[in-house]
């Protein structure tokens, strides 16, 4: 039973922590600005295996690679209360009818690392997948935070991909704030 966790672990580590050797979204990466309603949203996409948060000493990434999420960079200022609306910000990839929803907190794209981790411990096994995610802390701070703020809201949204088999050519996202004229969505497109 030890040889097939520990065979199991090592799968999920290819598949989760090592390059994703999946083509990256074929888009421009580049900022793009919105303007609405007294507000200023700014947006870029980037590659989880790119990220300074993400490297890793040894062979791989410390949380996950390009396969897990689409991740934009996000920056939104004004004047007063704003507060993302995570529940109301999604994205379309290709058009589809079903949109993926942005995840909550950077949490929930951690959760396979963390089950990796807690099976390590539980079978005192010799990998680093608890290591691994001691060392989120600097991903967690660089999400998008999900609680009221003054003026300004910066960080990552990630977008879990629920399939890795599309091959993506568009991608527009929503985006949703709350502000003290009410909800705010803003959108760009990226083709």
């Amino acid at each position: 039973m030890r040889l097939s966790v520990n065979n199991s672990l090592i799968g999920f580590e290819e598949y989760w922590l090592h390059s994703a050797k999946i083509a990256p979204p074929t888009i421009s990466f580049s900022e793009k600005t919105v303007k609405k309603n007294g507000w200023v949203a700014t947006i870029e996409p980037i590659l989880a295996e790119q990220q300074s948060w993400n490297q890793w000493p040894n062979e791989g990434y410390r949380l996950f690679n390009n396969r897990a999420a689409h991740l934009f960079r996000v920056t939104i200022e004004g004047f007063g209360p704003i507060h993302w609306r995570p529940e109301r910000s999604e994205l379309r990839i290709n058009y589809p009818q079903d949109p993926l929803r942005a995840a909550h907190t950077a949490d929930e794209l951690l959760a396979p690392l963390r089950k990796a981790a807690v099976t390590e411990q539980e079978w005192i096994l010799n990998t680093d997948f608890a290591k691994r995610h001691r060392g989120a802390g600097s991903f967690r701070q660089a999400y998008l935070p999900g609680d009221p703020r003054t003026h300004k809201i910066s960080g990552i949204v990630a977008f879990p991909v629920v399939s890795e088999t599309i091959h993506v050519v568009v991608l527009e996202v929503d985006l949703t704030v709350q502000t003290a004229k009410g909800d705010c969505t803003f959108t760009w497109t990226y083709d």
